[in-house]
């Protein structure tokens, strides 16, 4: 564990509208941790006082069913938010586990949420991320509920599997 360099968050693309002032605050109530594939960050009703950025690697956030089977809700990537739902209560609603090597930031929510009242910029990145997610939530919902036919769903999925994982090809 080591604390975030103010040059480190210069390069993340999500903070870029944030002021220098900002930056050098979060800073200094930021870490950075390595997590070998496999770790769990927390599970699903635990206390989690930390808000977590996902600077390199995937995680996984899932829920189990009445059977116990493992329900992937969302793969994170690079530059994702990965629990930032705790601004509105620090137990946890989801499991996370890192699925590779993954090196993660994160700060206590209480230092973070004073910085947010402090700058708006910060709170609409969080809110924005939130939105995101919302987002992705209704279309998954809406594909999974049998209003699209089996071909739409697939297509669907294929297409938003492409998009946010597929490498592009210079033809």
């Amino acid at each position: 564990m080591r604390y975030v360099k103010l040059e480190e968050l210069r390069n993340i693309h999500v903070f870029n509208d944030l002021n220098e002032d900002t930056l050098r605050k979060l800073s200094n109530i930021t870490r950075i941790n390595k997590y070998e594939k496999g770790k769990v960050l927390f599970r699903d009703k635990d206390t989690v006082e930390n808000i977590y950025i996902l600077l390199k690697g995937k995680v996984s956030l899932y829920k189990f069913n009445e059977k116990g089977q493992k329900k992937v809700i969302f793969i994170l990537g690079e530059e994702d938010f990965i629990n930032e739902v705790i601004v509105q209560s620090t137990t946890a609603s989801i499991n996370c586990e890192t699925i590779e090597d993954s090196q993660i930031m994160y700060c206590n929510i209480t230092e973070l949420l004073q910085l947010m009242e402090q700058d708006f910029n910060l709170t609409k990145i969080i809110l924005s991320s939130l939105s995101l997610k919302v987002r992705r939530m209704y279309r998954q919902f809406k594909n999974t509920t049998g209003v699209l036919s089996m071909g739409k769903r697939v297509a669907s999925k294929l297409w938003k599997l492409g998009r946010d994982y597929g490498v592009p090809l210079n033809n």
